[in-house]
């Protein structure tokens, strides 16, 4: 009897103890967001980093709706060194900016479904902080024994956000068995593939945490600098950007070459040498109309090269810098932060010391989980052809780029979305491409709607339960992944007027979590102060009753069972691509098969950040 109330009282305590944790991250209202929503957020920091204090910033949304399981997708902004709050603001996050000072819910959220974790990261990101002297250099180095690789996994950016992963599971309890992805975009492209071979070589070891890493998303990735640099001048070319035949074209194939020269020799000034090539192209002195290009989306002009977009960023720069804002998210005052969106002391640190491409890792991941590749196709700097090149030089589970066994390339289908051609897809052996019509280098921020379609898709969410829920949630006459009022005026609410109560849910939780502490422990002491006083046959009567209660509440026993993922080991030739500088944007897995009109289920960041 005393062990059962012992078990009890432990398990109120512990469930306080975890629900008080949980709701000192619970964001209970934004500044200027609208009332009507159906938003549940937390945010705050976990230590990366226990010797130096390195602590990450995140931001969770959970799911709107429940659809069929559960899954977290974790949302990774590039640079290196800028800040996912712009994902989370700008891009797929459960808001945007329909005016200075004024958010709205983003009914192209990528939250719709699965619960999305933005995280600031390495180190200095956006609110994240550390000692100067502690940002991270670069990613793990890699030694390459001839075909077999050795990856010092545990190292540097890559461990802190390891580090930080288990803390946010030991935080939040509930999402540790969901599946997981991690998706981003531009110098993701490095970030991801390193994160998830740590993951899954961990996954692997005897009494470690295995997490449920099912597929990772890059979006525009800056994968390979040698395939993108090497794209620029084909891509100028076709979109009419660089003449044919011009005395331009002839600077531009000459600074190509020299950059090849110096990436090959492994020269430490590739970088500045490899940027003359993107420099000669949208530059304003070496054009006829004396306008510069934006490097991220080649149809946009401007008098200067300075890049202030998107057109929301001085919006979300004043917002992250007010002090109810960053109260409401949690952010620690004593620290003096000042958010920016992308930190160049963290862009320099990475950038000096240079790790091996992600290109090398991708081979492997291939032969354990999917991965989906997409573009945007006005994006320059991390642009579709590069990421074309990357796959048809790349060698996974037996074969070279999209060949099938037969010797033929995989289809190529077209995406279509509400009726309307919006891209093209290609998918074979656990990888997808998409290109994406009429998108910039951040995807989700031109195509909401269409990026969240090319999400759910890619997770495997049955389009029917998609359809069911947003019916009986107002949204009639539609079909999935319509398009929706994107200008920046109000959207029409397609998920119903559901006023979120759970701030009124906490405190009723922590009341009734206390109340029953006290009743326990008042039970406790009654039975104590009384047992001796009862009679041997009402303490034998009392006794049986409770052993019949207690073993009927265990005819249904918790299920604790599990299995570790098993994987295979294949090798594979390294590339010798090195990283120098960034690039950043955003598929899904068809069915093979006939033609196919639908897709079927399955980004660095900004730049020179």
């Amino acid at each position: 009897m005393k062990k059962i109330i012992i078990s009890g009282f432990i398990w109120a305590y512990l469930s306080h103890i975890i629900a008080a944790l949980d709701s000192s991250y619970y964001v209970e209202k934004l500044p200027d967001l609208s009332k009507n929503n159906n938003l549940k957020l937390h945010s705050g920091y976990i230590v990366a980093n226990d010797r130096n204090n390195n602590s990450f910033f995140f931001l969770l949304a959970n799911n709107r709706y429940l659809i069929d399981k559960q899954r977290l997708v974790i949302w990774l902004n590039g640079g290196p060194g800028c800040s996912s709050m712009d994902g989370a603001f700008l891009e797929n996050g459960p808001f945007k900016f329909s005016a200075r000072n004024m958010l709205i819910e983003n009914q192209g959220g990528w939250n719709e479904f699965s619960n999305v974790l933005f995280v600031d990261q390495p180190a200095g990101t956006g609110f994240s902080y550390s000692l100067p002297e502690n940002f991270a250099e670069g990613l793990p180095k890699v030694k390459t024994n001839y075909k077999k690789m050795v990856f010092c996994l545990y190292m540097k950016a890559t461990e802190d956000f390891i580090t930080f992963l288990d803390g946010f599971f030991d935080l939040f309890p509930q999402f540790k068995e969901d599946d997981l992805y991690i998706a981003g975009e531009s110098y993701a492209g490095q970030y991801i593939p390193y994160i998830a071979t740590a993951i899954l070589e961990r996954n692997k070891k005897e009494n470690n945490k295995h997490y449920n890493l099912k597929g990772l998303l890059i979006g525009n990735g800056w994968i390979s600098p040698l395939a993108q640099y090497s794209s620029y001048l084909p891509f100028a070319v076709e979109n009419k950007l660089v003449k044919k035949g011009s005395d331009l074209e002839k600077k531009v194939e000459e600074a190509t070459q020299s950059c090849k020269t110096a990436i090959s020799a492994g020269d430490k000034e590739s970088m500045s040498i490899c940027d003359r090539i993107l420099e000669l192209i949208v530059q304003p002195e070496y054009r006829d109309d004396k306008r510069c290009i934006n490097i991220y989306d080649y149809r946009l002009r401007a008098s200067s090269c300075d890049v202030n977009w998107p057109r929301e960023l001085p919006y979300l720069v004043e917002y992250l810098r007010k002090p109810e804002t960053m109260n409401a998210l949690n952010i620690d005052s004593d620290k003096h932060i000042l958010w920016e969106e992308c930190n160049l002391r963290v862009t320099e640190r990475f950038i000096t010391h240079r790790s091996p491409s992600s290109f090398e890792l991708l081979p492997k991941i291939l032969d354990e989980i999917n991965v989906l590749l997409y573009s945007g196709d006005k994006d320059i700097i991390c642009n579709y052809l590069g990421t074309e090149s990357i796959i048809s030089e790349m060698e996974w589970n037996g074969r070279k780029g999209f060949r099938k066994k037969d010797g033929t390339i995989a289809a190529k289908y077209k995406w279509t979305f509400m009726d309307k051609l919006v891209g093209y897809y290609q998918y074979d052996r656990n990888l997808t491409y998409v290109l994406i019509k009429d998108a910039s280098h951040m995807v989700p921020y031109d195509k909401p709607l269409e990026t969240q379609d090319m999400l759910n898709r890619f997770l495997g969410i049955d389009p029917n339960l998609i359809l069911a829920v947003r019916k009986s949630n107002g949204w009639n006459d539609v079909g999935i992944g319509s398009i929706g009022d994107t200008d920046g005026r109000k959207e029409p609410d397609i998920y119903g007027q559901q006023k979120s109560l759970w701030s009124l849910y906490y405190h009723i939780g922590g009341i009734i979590l206390i109340v029953l502490i006290f009743g326990l422990i008042f039970f406790a002491w009654y039975l104590y102060n009384n047992h001796k006083k009862l009679k041997r046959e009402y303490i034998s009567k009392y006794n049986e009753v409770i052993t019949h209660n207690y073993r009927f509440g265990n005819d249904h026993p918790r299920d604790t069972s599990s299995s570790a993922p098993s994987y295979s080991h294949k090798d594979y030739n390294s590339y010798n691509g090195y990283v120098d500088t960034s690039c950043s944007k955003p598929y899904i897995q068809p069915q093979e098969g006939g033609e196919n009109t639908d897709m079927g289920y399955g980004g660095p960041h900004r730049g020179n950040y």
